[in-house]
């Protein structure tokens, strides 16, 4: 749930997170590669972080970079996390490091639509994560930071989206642990998964 201290505050928050996520459709129709790597470069003045998850051999990583330092942040999550999650925690990680950056505006980058399509249609008992975004949003707003969140194609040819794809792969190696509490559906589609495989070798 949001923090009760924010209550009052949810619908104004609701309208601003529509507004910081472009129109996919329009991205697609009117904006060429180039130009979204133009904007992206416009953006990078105010503090553009990139974020990504990668999950391979059931090994999950997380990763935030920031281009103007260079510094990345690499996490290693539990390996019943789904992608969604580990998009949603390096989103959460990026939110963290801008906190203790203290900066006055950022804008963050992901290429996965649907976190942050999750964060522009949140709902009050929405994926605990998620909602750990909100109220971490809301507390640095509290604190005069304004954070964008924008949607990038991927592999688009942006530089800093790139990076960051590398260092989410590196992170299921050489990540830092980091304790995430796993939503209930991700533990139920890894059991359902692998109760399907079982079937299937023993049946098939």
């Amino acid at each position: 749930m949001i923090c009760p201290k924010y209550a009052k505050e949810r619908e104004e928050l609701f309208d601003s997170l529509v507004q910081i996520l472009p129109n996919p459709n329009k991205l697609y129709r009117d904006t060429s590669r180039g130009g979204e790597r133009e904007c992206c470069d416009q953006r990078f003045v105010r503090n553009g972080l990139f974020t990504d998850g990668s999950k391979i051999n059931n090994i999950c990583g997380v990763a935030f970079y920031d281009p103007q330092t260079n510094y990345s942040g690499m996490y290693k999550v539990n390996s019943l996390a789904s992608i969604f999650t580990c998009e949603a925690t390096a989103i959460l990680q990026a939110l963290a490091y801008i906190d203790l950056r203290n900066v006055v505006d950022a804008t963050i980058f992901s290429d996965n639509l649907s976190t942050l399509e999750k964060l522009r249609h949140f709902q009050t008992g929405s994926n605990h994560i998620v909602m750990a975004i909100i109220n971490r949003w809301v507390a640095l707003r509290h604190k005069g930071v304004k954070v964008e969140m924008v949607w990038v194609r991927a592999h688009a040819g942006i530089e800093g989206n790139s990076r960051v794809d590398w260092f989410a792969k590196k992170a299921t190696e050489l990540g830092e642990p980091l304790e995430v509490k796993i939503p209930y559906s991700d533990v139920i589609g890894t059991y359902k998964l692998k109760a399907i495989a079982n079937w299937q070798k023993i049946y098939l």
